[in-house]
């Protein structure tokens, strides 16, 4: 019974020891954007904090937009948005038609630009305030 014991410490120290030996790397951080509802998103368009921005092509911006947004097509190239806005800590408000191309531009201004204050929403589809063309 001692001899049972003691193998079953000497496993049991062994499990432990080298469970610390896990060869997982540290999460590497992951840039991020914030997800905004319309509410939110009008408020931080009202508060002025922020430069909007339609991802959308520059036609769709034509037919309609939201009054104070500036256009880079998110095919524009990276270029464009470093013109833009050249400082990567700018609060940018980023929107679409659904939400798709707004969110993956988002990721990719955080992601491979650099940028550190993104939000989207997805819209004009929850829009439901004013909007102009031109």
């Amino acid at each position: 019974m001692k001899r049972k014991s003691i193998v079953v410490l000497l496993i049991l120290a062994v499990v432990i020891a080298f469970a610390g030996c896990g060869t997982s790397k540290p999460a590497a951080k992951e840039a991020a954007y914030s997800h905004l509802d319309a509410d939110e998103a009008a408020s931080l368009i009202e508060s002025g904090e922020c430069v909007l921005v339609d991802v959308r092509s520059e036609e769709e911006y034509k037919i309609e937009h939201i009054p104070g947004a500036v256009n880079i097509p998110h095919d524009s190239g990276d270029e464009s948005f470093e013109a833009a806005i050249p400082d990567k800590n700018q609060r940018i408000l980023l929107y679409c038609d659904y939400g798709g191309v707004s969110k993956d531009t988002a990721e990719h201004l955080c992601k491979d630009l650099g940028y550190t204050n993104v939000s989207e929403f997805d819209g004009l589809l929850v829009w439901e305030g004013d909007t102009e063309r031109g």
